[in-house]
């Protein structure tokens, strides 16, 4: 099993984001794949449906953050999936046993807080990410993208 830098069992990697059974839980892994067919009418027929390829790949990722355990309230692991979210980047997602399971863009990130503290701050947050599966053709285009800014 692999360990994050903290040293708690890692359960998925989404670029730099860890989740582990300390900071972001995941609860939940869900993976669609979808191929695409072209639909051909026929007449006094059923119709007949021509492969197309593949067709959008999505998975869902569903866990629980208990920023209580981490200086009460710090939502830090929040902002960087949402700055993550708005560089509109494609990320490699890799299972804690580092197995790469695609290239993905995050499509939605929700965060229901709750349990607030006296300050607004949350003792339990819950989260879901909407990753699409790309290309992984677009990583290589993205990186020249990201190396252009240095230079």
């Amino acid at each position: 099993m692999a360990k994050s830098p903290g040293g708690a069992v890692t359960l998925m990697i989404l670029g730099p984001i860890v989740f582990d059974l300390t900071t972001p839980n995941l609860v939940d892994f869900e993976k669609t794949i979808r191929r695409a067919f072209a639909k051909h009418e026929i007449v006094n027929g059923s119709p007949v449906y021509e492969g197309m390829g593949p067709d959008e790949s999505r998975f869902t990722l569903n866990g629980t953050l208990h920023p209580i355990n981490f200086d009460k309230g710090d939502t830090s692991t929040l902002d960087l999936i949402e700055a993550v979210q708005s560089a509109e980047l494609p990320l490699p997602l890799m299972r804690g046993d580092y197995k790469p399971l695609g290239i993905v863009l995050i499509e939605d990130f929700t965060h229901t807080h709750t349990e607030l503290w006296f300050d607004g701050k949350p003792r339990m947050v819950d989260l879901s990410l909407e990753l699409i599966a790309v290309d992984p053709k677009r990583m290589v285009a993205a990186a020249a993208d990201v190396l252009r800014l240095f230079g």
